[in-house]
C-alpha cells in the first residue's frame, strides 16, 4: 500500500482544536484539504504528520506552537477602527 511521501497529492479531512477542545477549523462541510507534501504550503507540523500515513488512515497529533502558527505575539496585534472594514466583510472575535 503507498504511503503518503514528498511529491505526492494528498486530500484530508481535518478538525483542528485547542487544548480546550474548542474546534478552530475544519474541513467538515467543505471539500478535503488538497497538499502537495513537501511543498511547505501547510504548517510544518501538518505535513510532517501526514507523512507515511495510508489511505483512509487516521491520526491523532498535537503539535507545539513552533511546528504550527508559532506562539501570539502581542507586538504583532493591530487594532483598527470599524470603518476600515470593508463593505460585506463581517468581523469575527478570535480568541487567542
Amino acid at each position: 500500500m503507498q504511503k503518503v511521501e514528498n511529491g505526492l497529492f494528498v486530500s484530508v479531512d481535518y478538525t483542528g482544536t485547542l487544548d480546550s477542545g474548542e474546534v478552530f477549523d475544519s474541513s467538515e462541510g467543505r471539500h478535503p484539504l488538497e497538499v502537495q507534501m513537501g511543498a511547505g504550503s501547510v504548517i510544518p507540523g501538518f505535513e510532517a504528520a501526514l507523512m507515511g500515513m495510508a489511505i483512509n488512515e487516521t491520526k491523532t497529533v498535537t503539535l507545539p506552537p513552533e511546528e504550527a502558527y508559532g506562539h501570539r505575539d502581542a507586538e504583532r496585534m493591530v487594532d483598527f477602527p470599524r470603518s476600515q472594514v470593508p463593505v460585506g466583510v463581517t468581523p469575527e472575535w478570535v480568541r487567542p
